[in-house]
């Protein structure tokens, strides 16, 4: 946990190669941050329980705060936006899950993401400025281990028939990898990942309750093993 204050602090998202540019305009109080591991429980004769090393969770950010219809000393920029252009950006940013890259200013904090949660409210006392909390994840990019034909198998002339038609259209999830990198690797386009989301959702989120984890299309979670099938375009 980050506890904030309004001198030497700062939030940013930033994406399209850095071209673009969110300056959260109200520091929350504090910031929470998640990191852990997942680890395997094991019964051993004569030993007892003991704890398999695990593989690293994605961190995790959250916070707190409003999006301030009028300027006040609490607000951290200059050009203050309307609330309902902050809300509209990052839901879009969320939809298609782009990948952001966070940095909190006078914490070492700096991180890709990818917006896994957003909500957001209004209330009476104060028209027009938006209560909202959000949660990132740590996003890691997947990297496509490209295969070269062989010169020895040019020789071989004879036809066989085509097999790999079917295993095309599969990709077994990796170490690190999300929706939107898999569709950005194996589709060329990152937004795509919703047409996978689409075809694979039942497994998906049956892979997912097996861990005691609630995966949905705005928390699309994904785990090492999982075939998951791909769209032809």
């Amino acid at each position: 946990m980050i506890h904030m204050s309004t001198k030497g602090y700062s939030i940013t998202l930033t994406w399209n190669k850095e071209k673009s540019k969110l300056l959260i305009p109200v520091l929350p109080e504090k910031i929470e941050i998640k990191k852990g591991v997942n680890n395997s429980k094991v019964e051993v004769a004569e030993l007892g329980e003991i704890i398999e090393k695990g593989i690293p969770n994605c961190s995790k950010y959250s916070w707190s705060s409003i999006f301030p219809l009028k300027t006040s000393p609490l607000v951290e920029v200059k050009n203050l936006k309307s609330p309902k252009s902050y809300v509209e950006q990052i839901e879009k940013l969320m939809k298609s899950q782009t990948p952001v890259h966070l940095v909190v200013a006078g914490t070492g904090v700096t991180d890709y993401c990818l917006i896994t949660e957003f909500s957001y409210s209004e209330e009476g006392g104060d028209v027009g400025t938006i209560n909202y909390s959000i949660n990132l994840t740590q996003y890691k990019s997947v990297t496509v281990r490209k295969l070269t034909k062989s010169t020895a198998k040019k020789k071989n002339t004879t036809s066989r028939p085509s097999s790999t038609k079917s295993t095309s259209n599969t990709y077994t999830v990796k170490k690190g990898d999300c929706l939107w990198s898999i569709a950005q690797a194996m589709l060329k386009d990152g937004s795509k990942w919703t047409k996978i989301w689409d075809l694979n959702e039942s497994a998906i989120k049956n892979t997912a309750k097996k861990r005691g984890i609630t995966a949905s299309k705005n928390n699309p979670i994904i785990f090492t093993g999982t075939v998951l099938k791909l769209p032809s375009s």
